[in-house]
């Protein structure tokens, strides 16, 4: 009643009237949730870059959502997009967000059993939560590289004779 904003917390509305008549009509008690608390989230990324070739080394990246609040999530959405904008994989889910999320380098996108194409790939994760907040938060750019390094060797000489003399020592 005096203008200033009431602490969080829980609390009740009942809202009843009565008409020139003399009619009355009440709608009953409801309980409502006053949470002004800020929300942020940061996400974060294990490596710079993974290959999912099934090699057993950086086959996976990991995300970690890093939150104030953990509770009175609505539903929470984590993508991992390429670098024209489009999303190959997606987790969503409702209630806690895991500590971890991970990507095997799977797309998700059109059903595909194969790992996404190489290049430069962003995550990102949208929360909602139950009284409106929307935070959002995106990794740096992070690198999909499945193809092994190639090397090939040539020498100058085919045959060399170490021997000091000036001709052909060394290849």
């Amino acid at each position: 009643s005096s203008g200033k904003l009431i602490p969080d917390g829980k609390y009740y509305i009942e809202i009843s009237s009565v008409d020139v008549a003399g009619n009355s009509g009440s709608t009953g008690r409801f309980e409502f949730l006053l949470d002004t608390e800020e929300t942020p989230v940061i996400l974060t990324r294990d490596l710079d870059a993974f290959s999912p070739n099934n090699d057993g080394v950086r086959d996976a990246i990991s995300f970690y959502p890093q939150i104030r609040k953990n509770e009175g999530i609505e539903k929470y959405s984590l993508s991992v997009s390429d670098s024209a904008g489009g999303v190959v994989f997606k987790r969503e889910g409702t209630g806690k967000i895991p500590d971890r999320i991970t990507w095997d380098g799977k797309s998700t996108a059109s059903g595909q059993k194969d790992h996404a194409a190489e290049g430069k790939y962003r995550a990102a994760i949208n929360i909602l939560y139950l009284n409106g907040n929307n935070p959002s938060s995106a990794t740096e750019p992070f690198l999909l590289d499945a193809t092994y390094p190639e090397i090939s060797v040539e020498t100058d000489n085919l045959l060399f004779s170490p021997d000091n003399d000036g001709i052909k020592d060394s290849v």
